[in-house]
This record gives C-alpha cells, structure tokens and sequence, in this order.
C-alpha cells in the first residue's frame, strides 16, 4: 500500500480488532510522538481527515456507508451475476454515523451485517441496488427491508441521463478524483486474490478506503447539489430531502 495512503497506518490496528486471523501488531511509532493505536482513536472520534475530506456532518439519524468485496474473482463465477449467486464475501465495511466509526464482517458475520443495515436509518451504497444488496440477499436468503436507502452511483446515473451526458466511466475512482483529488486505493476486482492469499491488512484498507471516498463524496454532495464528472464538468445529483444538507431557500 502507497505510503502516502492516509489510512494505511490504521489498518493493522483495525484489523487486529475485529479479524481473528489477522496478527496483533505493536503501535507504531509516528513523528511527534504519536503512535498507530492513539491515531486510530482520534480518526474514530472523527478528528483525522486525509486531504480532501468534507468533514462529516453530525447526523441526528443513523446512517451507514455500506462497501463490500467477493471472495472468488468474477471469472470463475461467470460475470457479476454469477457473483450476486454465488459469491462469497471476502470482506465488508460499513462507516457509522453514530459512533463515526467502521465495522468490519466477512462471510462468517453476514447476519450480523443485514441486521446493523436493518436497523440504520439511511444506508448509502455505490451500485448497492444492483450488487451488493442482491448478493447479500442471496445469501441470507430473504429481501433486506431498509428504512432509506439512498445509492450514488445509481443518483449519478440518473444525473447523467438528465445532462445527456454518458454514465460509463462514472465511477467511484473516477468521481474521486475529479470531486475532490482523492482515488481508490486499488480495484475491487484485486480482493479475491487478497483473500486467498490472507493479505488481511490490504483488504480491509481497500475496503475501508473506498468506504470513507464514499461518505466523503456523499457529504460533498448533500452539501453542494453536485459533484465533478469523470470530465470535470459539474454534474448535479437529487439528494433526498431527509439526506440534503443545503440550506432551506
């Protein structure tokens, strides 16, 4: 992981939590004193942003920023049908609002997942409606009722349809660095090949990267009406009035 990635010096810590397969590393000395395990507590206090953060709102309602990643790379499940099928979860991440902290789940924790996604009021996904809640259906068996759901890329979608403007190449990487000069940290695509070879520490910080672009990019959305196309065109997105954090007019 490139060491200027602003998370890369929690992971370990992170994982070490909440992955019993992953190793106990010791804190890590900083400059100034401050080690991995006193950084990791101020980013959930919701003190440490990378650059090009929004800072994240105070929410009086629940809400959960849902990223996932498959088990078995999609060629050998046929496609990202077969994967909604029969793809397993290698790792998933949801930020939440309320302690302003990740949580973590794998295939084992699945139940656990639907059920914190359940019970928050909003949850906000990248493609969710199209994959990653149909995966997760697939797998519990039965339909996740949410409370709200609201999907970006899906709102993003339907932006570029209103501006005749083409929707492919649209994503999440791409919104990223065009909204606010930050990429993903590395393709999802590459998990299956992390989980297999128990490289814990880079899945759960891909995971959790693209988890905290996703709030991040949400956040500037709700609070601007709009975010940067793959071009650098401004490209304005319907945010739902219980999400919207524009001033009344």
């Amino acid at each position: 992981m490139a060491a200027s990635d602003p998370y890369s010096e929690l992971v370990d810590e992170l994982a070490a939590h909440i992955l019993p397969q992953a190793p106990s590393p010791a804190p890590k000395p900083e400059p100034g004193g401050v080690t991995a395990t006193s950084e990791a507590e101020s980013f959930s206090g919701g003190t440490h942003l990378p650059s090009g953060a929004p800072r994240p709102p105070h929410e009086t309602q629940r809400v959960v920023y849902l990223t996932l990643r498959v088990a078995r790379p999609l060629e050998e499940l046929g496609g990202w049908l077969g994967a909604i099928r029969e793809g397993a979860v290698s790792i998933a991440c949801l930020w939440r609002s309320e302690d302003e902290a990740p949580r973590f789940y794998t295939q084992e924790t699945v139940d656990d997942l639907v059920r914190d996604l359940r019970e928050a009021d909003v949850v906000v996904t990248f493609n969710g409606r199209a994959f990653d809640l149909r995966l997760l259906e697939a797998h519990t068996h039965f339909g996740i009722p949410l409370k709200r759901h609201f999907d970006l890329f899906q709102a993003v979608q339907e932006a570029c349809e209103r501006a005749g403007v083409d929707w492919k190449g649209q994503g999440l990487g791409a919104l990223g660095r065009s909204t606010l000069q930050r990429d993903r940290s590395g393709e999802a695509s590459d998990a299956p090949r992390l989980y297999q070879a128990g490289k814990w520490g880079e899945l759960v910080n891909g995971c959790l990267h693209d988890t905290l672009l996703l709030r991040d990019l949400v956040t500037f959305t709700r609070r601007e009406g709009w975010l940067s196309d793959k071009d650098g065109l401004p490209l304005p997105i319907n945010v739902p009035e219980a999400l919207s954090l524009r001033p009344s007019t």
